[in-house]
């Protein structure tokens, strides 16, 4: 049994480490469309921001 326990450790741990890498890459992949985004600003298209009421 206490074989099994620790492959069960050893398999939450590549799931955390696989979790953390996507999660990771999710907010490269978000940084990334948002520089893109605005460094496109002076390239003639406009960005509004409005602030609607309440």
């Amino acid at each position: 049994m206490e074989a099994s326990y620790l492959d069960m450790e050893v398999l939450v741990q590549q799931a955390r480490q696989q979790r953390s890498q996507a999660v990771g890459e999710m907010l490269a992949a978000g940084w990334n469309k948002c520089k893109e985004f605005f460094s496109t600003q002076g390239m003639g298209q406009t960005v509004v921001w409005r602030t609607l009421p309440p």
